[in-house]
């Protein structure tokens, strides 16, 4: 599965490290001097209840254009910082978007994708149970119930697997 994640931040290095199978390719999206250090170091991880660090490498890009074409993207961006993006994502190729996250009107988050985008998506909210603080050598993460995401749709069942 081709799988962006759409931030860098405690939740979207956990993901990145959670989701890293051999049937993923993921890349990250990270900006700035997250975007930097990410190609430094790669994704270090102080797992803090677990006493344990891993150490991880994948694809990083700085911008999402508009054909990039990905199977799912997961946008891990704080609250406030999400309708920022939501024109990129409209504008882009891909189908299917969970938002992961505390968000406290997904119906209206849902409705302004769709008007912005240019193709049909499918859009669903994730709540990982992780939590945690980064800096520029390392991101300390504290995960509950494993590290558990779960993810619904507004209206039904989750339309993609």
């Amino acid at each position: 599965m081709n799988i962006l994640i759409y931030g860098a931040g405690v939740q979207g290095q956990f993901l990145a490290h959670a989701l890293n199978k051999p049937e993923n390719n993921i890349t990250i999206l990270a900006r700035g001097q997250a975007y930097n250090n990410l190609n430094d170091r790669g994704v270090v991880l102080n797992h803090y209840f677990q006493k344990r660090n891993t150490k991880e490498h994948f694809s990083y890009i700085s911008e999402l254009n508009e054909t990039d074409h990905y199977d799912v993207i997961f946008v891990t961006m704080k609250y406030s910082d999400v309708y920022s993006v939501v024109p990129i994502i409209g504008k882009n190729v891909t189908q299917n978007i969970i938002f992961v996250g505390n968000n406290t009107n997904p119906h209206k988050l849902r409705e302004t994708v769709l008007k912005q985008s240019k193709t049909s998506k499918n859009v669903s909210f994730g709540f990982l149970m992780t939590g945690g603080n980064r800096n520029d050598s390392t991101t300390t993460v504290i995960r509950f119930n494993a590290g558990e995401l779960k993810v619904s749709h507004l209206e039904e069942k989750i339309p993609f697997q």
